[in-house]
Parts: C-alpha cells; structure tokens; sequence
C-alpha cells in the first residue's frame, strides 16, 4: 500500500482548499461511506486554506521588512556628516547591508517556510491518519451492514419467487380458463354454422326441387297444349280444305246452271284452259255482261263470238277484271265457257 505521508526530503507540492474539497475517489465493492470522506476533506481544505494565508501574510510581512531595509540604507543621515567615501567603498557598504537584509529576509522566509511545512505535513498526516480511521470504519460498518443485508436480501428474495410463483400459477390458471372458453366459443360457433349451413343446403334443395317440379310440370303442360294446338290447327286445315273444294264446286255448279248459253258438245282435245289473276275471283257472268266490272263486257263480247271453240282465250294480265269460273283438276284457275 502506498503511504499518503509527506517525504520530507522533497518539497511538498502545493494543493488548494478547492482541489481537496472536489478531490474525487474511486470506489470499489468494499468502499467508505462517501459523505463522512466529503465531510472530512471539507475540515482538512479549511485548515490547509488557513496555513495558505498564513504563509502568505508571512511572505507579505517579509517583503516589508526587505522595503523597510532598502529604504533605511538608502536614508541619508543628516546630523552626522561622514566622511566622503569612494565609490568602491560605498558599494562595498551598501552591498553589505542589502546582503545583511536578504539574510535575513531568507532566513525568515526558511524558518516561516519550515513551520508551514511541518504544520501541513502534521495536517495531512492527522488527515490521512483519519481517514484512515475512517475507511476503516466504513469498511466495518458496510460489513455489518452487509451481514445484515444478507438475510434481509435472502427474505426479500425468497418472497419475491414465492410471489412469483403464485403469479405465475395464477396467470396460468386464467391462461387455461380463457383457453377452455374460447375452445367452448369455437365449438359452439362451428355446431351454428354447421347447423345453418345444413338448413341452407336443404332449403336450397327443396327450392331446387320444387322449381324443377313447377317447370316440368309446365313444361307438359305446355307440351300438351302445343299438341292440342297442332291437332287442332291440322283440323282447321282439313276443314279449310274441305270448305273450299265445297265452295269451289258448289261455285262452278251454281256457274254452270246460270249460264244464257245452251249447252253442246264440243271437242275436249279443243279445249284450253287459261290461267286468270287472283283478283279476277268473285264475279259471275251477269255482272260481266252488264259491264258492272270495268272492261267486263268487252271481255265477255269476244266470249260470245267463239263460241265452236269452247273456251276463249283471256289476256295473261286482265285489267280490272274480277271473274271466276271454275278450277280444273290441275289447280289452276281458269275462265271456263259454257257449253
């Protein structure tokens, strides 16, 4: 261990109050308490300042002194009038009185210098001499107040696992209750799901089923109403058909007995039949002959000057003749004469 005691040998390095007062100190596991330490050096920078400026007013008192012998050797003494000295002998003089007082002014500033330095050397010994005395007690005190703190620590310890713990199983405890009410929740969400999922397949199935049912019922039904309409259409056809033949020759017969001609053989071979337009149908040969169909009676004149041969020939596009004979066997439409 390094001694903190002066060397007396060397000359002490001078340390301010303010230094020692803020003087900081490491610490370590086993450490001091660190405001006695504080405390401590705020008493010892107190001294050190005082011997400070007691040195100083020393110094200062010197310096008067060594003023006041200046100013005395360089006096003049009026009532006794000495000899004139030579400037080698007066030289010699006052170099000895100006040697004399800074003798005595060293030998002043040494003795003060002396006394300052064996007071701080007693100073910092007592200081580290306290100190000491004062890490040893901390060193002491912390030990006890770490053999103290032990168990203490132990206990607070020991109840912080066991509060732990308890927390710990507690947290658990929820943790599994939340767990199970979720897994309750979750269940129950998916049986309601199942459960509206199956209405729905079934609902969707009984539509399904109803509205095929609906249109193939339609679709019979309709079916069965197209069937009744094609018969009934192949019975109006029929009808029309039969109709009309009846109406033909119901036509040509009632045509033929009307006729002003008397009847006589004539050729069939010479007989020619000439196709009529459709808007010569509806008119018989009185109304012909009385010209009440425009260009009718012109028409029937010529009929009347051939008569050998049967049937008259009529132009292909007729003008505002409406007239209709009969219809032969091959379908066409014919002005036929009669005979």
């Amino acid at each position: 261990m390094v001694s903190d005691r002066p060397n007396r040998g060397n000359p002490i390095r001078p340390v301010s109050a303010n230094a020692i007062a803020h003087r900081g100190f490491s610490s370590s596991f086993r450490g001091f308490d660190p405001v006695e330490v504080r405390e401590f050096l705020g008493q010892v920078a107190t001294e050190v300042d005082a011997l400070q400026r007691r040195v100083a007013e020393l110094e200062t008192a010197l310096a008067e002194q060594a003023t006041m012998a200046a100013a005395a050797a360089d006096q003049p003494v009026e009532q006794v009038r000495p000899q004139p000295l030579s400037a080698e002998d007066l030289m010699a003089q006052v170099g000895e009185q100006t040697a004399t007082v800074l003798r005595s002014a060293h030998a002043a500033a040494a003795d003060i210098t002396a006394r300052a330095e064996s007071e701080a050397a007693a100073a910092l010994e007592q200081a580290n001499s306290r100190a000491a005395h004062i890490l040893d007690e901390a060193q002491a005190r912390s030990a006890q107040v770490l053999a103290e703190a032990e168990p203490i620590a132990a206990r607070i310890r020991e109840e912080a696992e066991t509060g732990a713990a308890r927390l710990r199983e507690g947290a658990e405890r929820e943790v599994e209750g939340l767990l199970a009410r979720a897994r309750e929740q979750a269940e129950s969400i998916r049986n309601q799901a199942e459960q509206e999922r199956r209405l729905t397949v079934e609902g969707a199935q009984s539509v399904r089923e109803k509205i095929l049912s609906d249109l193939s019922r339609r679709r019979r039904v309709a079916t069965v109403q197209i069937e009744q309409l094609r018969a009934g259409r192949e019975r109006l056809l029929e009808s029309y058909g039969v109709v009309r033949r009846t109406l033909e020759e119901v036509a040509d017969e009632l045509l033929f007995r009307l006729s002003p001609f008397e009847p006589r053989p004539v050729d069939v071979g010479a007989r020619r039949f000439v196709p009529l337009d459709e808007t010569l149908l509806g008119h018989d040969l009185e109304k012909l002959q009385d010209g009440r169909v425009s260009g009718g009676g012109a028409l029937f004149q010529r009929l009347l000057d051939l008569p050998d041969r049967g049937l008259a020939e009529v132009p292909q596009n007729p003008q505002n003749l409406e007239l209709r004979i009969g219809r032969p066997a091959g379908g066409r439409r014919v002005l036929r004469h009669a005979y």
